[in-house]
Formats: C-alpha cells, structure tokens, sequence
C-alpha cells in the first residue's frame, strides 16, 4: 500500500515536469524508475471463482467502477478526468451520469422522454401539477411492495443502522469495550437492513426517478422562460401558509402552493410547492419519515425563482431528501440558506434526492447522510455559482453507500467545506473523528 502511494506522489510531480507529454508517457518514465511497467500495477482479484475463499467472491452489491477499479488501479485516473466533464454537462445528462456509475441506466434507454405543454396560466398550471400527482400517487408502493411487512417493520426500526447515528452522546463514544459490543450488534443489524434494501428493483428506481425529474425539471424550465403568467394573488393565511399566492390547492392529503413575488411562509408537509420570488420561509416537515400509510415514499418537489430563501426541517426524508421515492429544490437565484436533519439536501435511499442552485452565495448545512449522499440510488447537489459554505456532520458532501452515488458539483465560486465530526473514532484512534464525508 505504501508503495502504491508513493508512486502516486511521484507522478504528479513526474506529470508537473512534462505537462505537455502524453500522461502515458509520463506514467511509463515514472514506473521505469521501479523497474515497473503498467502491467505491474494491477490487483489479482477474482470475484466469481467460487473455489477460492475471498470476501470479494459473490459480492453481488459492489458497483461495476469499483470493480474495476479494484482491479485495474490505474484505470482511476482516465475516470477522474471524465467525472470532471460533469461540470460542463446539462443537469439531465448529469443525473443520467449518476445512474450510470451504480448501473442503474441501462442501454439502450427503455423510457423515453416525456414531452409536457407549457402551462397556459396559473390555473392550468397548478391543474398539471395535480394531474402529476395524482398520476404519480401510490406508483411506489411497487417499490416497497417487495418487502414483507416484518421486513418494512424491520426498515421503520432500523433504515438508519447503514450510517452511524452520529449525535450520540452516550460513553459508547469513549468506552472501548462498550463500543464494540455496540459495533457487534449493530454490524448484524445493518447486515439485515442491507440485505432487506438490496431487493429494491434498480430499474424500477430509475424509471420513476427520471420520469418525476422529467415533469419537475420541465415545469422550471417554463417558469424560467416566463413566469409572469395570468392569475390573480389572493391573501391565504392559515396554519399551512402565509403569503400572497397564485393558486392554493389542499384536498385528499395532497397540498400544492403556488406563491407570489413577494416574501412566503411555508409550514408543514407540501407535495409541489411553487414560488416566483420574495425571501421567503420554508419550515418543512415530513409527516410519515419512513412510510407512508399506503406503504410508499412521500415525493416532493419546490421550485423557487427569487429571492434569498430560508429552508429548514425538523424532519428527516426533507428538503431534496428521498426515500424510496424521488424529493427535489429547484432553486433560481439569491443568498439561500439550507438546513437540514438527516437524509436531506440531495440524499436519496432507494430513489433520487436532488438540489439545484443556479446563483447566489449560498449556506448548505446537513447533519447525517446530506448534501450529496446516496444508498440504492442518487443524491446530488448542483450550484452553478455564487462563494457558498457546505457544513456537515457526517456521511455527506459527495457521500457513495451500497449501490449508491452521491456528488456535489459546483461550478465556481470561492467555496468552503467544513466538516463538524462529533462521534470519536476510538476503534482506532485517540484523537480523531469519523466523519465519512467530501469524497
């Protein structure tokens, strides 16, 4: 191992004195100096030999990359230069990327896209969202349809035994031999929950997230182009908002908003929010964290165009936070302020958690499995510009889990990560911290 580092150290300087040459070049004038050649530079795993003991035999939940990464070392650095490509890319082709890395997307690609009408005015607007939802309503109760209800008690219990709860405060944190008896049972209990999640249909996630991004993303597109719409404000003030809004929709557990230009407040549950402008409030919440009562996950989508915005949750599975479903922020322009608890701010578990930021110096602040996190699925955060701060706790800011992929891409800007760990890694060391996140 230490070698191998080495060696890495070496090329880039290698590569900083002959810049212009072809990296192989470069790479075999460096390996020469080890009496090496590319063919050295390989691991001599086998994973479908059935014969030979090795914990990599069978390992059905490994992505394909990493395979054959695992293999072929080098093939790392020709995939770190066309990962870098995702920043020149169109969102839809980003996301499709993503679903690429963990196989998901298969070729050819059997769900074309969807072609949708601009909306002719606010009415007619808030009538496509509506007929979105309802179309859309109980489709993932064929996703979790697949677990048994022992199973789905199991998930409500323990969905978050895959990452380590990170705000504990208890003397685990410092007892060594409480800490591994804790580490024994909980490595068993995560072992479950895995096996329970590795069930989810992949192709099944990736059709119903790219058909509800389809609609979402095609509806901001229109907005973007001409949000002045016809429709007149009216003043709604009730325990769910506050505002002038265009169109206010609360019937048979589905609650759609669509505000005016000026400052909003949301409070609660929302399935599609839309807003034109104004600094306004989102308090978010989740009133089924884990299921629904149809036994699905709780889509969302918000898509604001102005304004330096707050967002916050007391909720896990909130603000572009997904579990066997799809949750979106589609967000414009201005100085936002993001915060979020756990699963939230583009993660995703067993579906799609995406956060879109076009401008403006932006606050990210997750606490677990945030900001660019995914399991059995996708979590991404986009920002296109502005000098923005990510702060997390742990298992975020470009987080990968089981089958999972999660990135953050940021365009440009002076921009700061910062990592806030709090639980000690005392299975090793003294004086570090777990935190499992940027990468």
């Amino acid at each position: 191992m230490y070698k191998f580092i080495g060696l890495l150290i070496i090329l880039l300087l290698a590569n900083s004195a002959f810049a212009q040459e072809d990296v192989n070049k470069v790479l075999d004038y460096t390996l020469s100096y080890r009496g090496l050649s590319r063919e050295d530079v390989t691991t001599p795993i086998d994973f479908f030999d059935a014969a030979e003991k090795s914990p990599t035999n069978n390992a059905k939940l490994i992505l394909p990359i990493v395979r054959d990464m695992m293999i072929n070392p080098l093939q790392s650095m020709t995939w770190i230069d066309s990962t870098s490509e995702l920043l020149n890319l169109e969102l839809n082709k980003v996301l499709l990327k993503m679903f690429t890395y963990n196989d998901f997307y298969q070729f050819p690609n059997p769900f074309a896209p969807v072609g949708y009408t601009k909306p002719a005015d606010f009415q007619d607007l808030e009538n496509k969202v509506l007929e979105f939802l309802v179309r859309w309503r109980g489709i993932h109760s064929h996703l979790t349809g697949i677990f048994s209800l022992e199973e789905r008690k199991f998930l409500e219990e323990n969905i978050f035994s895959i990452f380590e709860d990170t705000e504990s405060e208890d003397d685990t944190n410092y007892d060594i031999l409480k800490y591994n008896k804790q580490r024994d049972t909980s490595i068993y209990i995560s072992r479950k929950t895995m096996d329970i999640l590795s069930k989810l249909n992949k192709d099944w996630i990736y059709s119903y997230s790219k058909s509800e991004f389809d609609f979402c993303s095609a509806m901001y597109s229109f907005l973007k182009q001409d949000s002045k719409l016809k429709g007149e404000v009216t003043r709604i003030e009730n325990k769910y908002v506050s505002g002038d809004f265009y169109s206010y929709y609360d019937q048979d557990g589905i609650r759609i908003a669509i505000g005016g230009p000026g400052k909003n407040i949301y409070k609660g549950r929302f399935d599609f929010i839309i807003d034109l402008g104004g600094d306004d409030v989102y308090n978010i919440d989740n009133d089924n964290p884990l299921f629904s009562k149809k036994g699905q996950g709780e889509f969302s989508c918000i898509i604001d165009l102005a304004g330096n915005d707050y967002y916050t949750t007391k909720s896990n599975f909130a603000l572009a936070g997904a579990l066997f479903s799809s949750s979106f922020i589609f967000d414009k322009e201005g100085d936002d302020y993001y915060n979020c608890q756990s699963v939230g701010l583009g993660a995703a578990i067993g579906g799609l958690g995406l956060l879109y930021d076009e401008s403006g110096n932006d606050t990210y602040h997750g606490l677990t499995f945030s900001i660019g996190a995914g399991c059995f699925g996708v979590g991404l955060v986009v920002d296109r510009k502005g000098n923005d701060t990510y702060i997390a706790n742990s298992y975020s800011q470009g987080f990968g889990m089981t089958e999972g992929v999660g990135a953050i891409i940021d365009n440009e800007g002076n921009d700061s990560y910062l990592v806030d760990s709090r639980s000690l890694d005392i299975g090793r060391y003294e004086d570090h911290y777990v935190s499992m996140c940027q990468g």
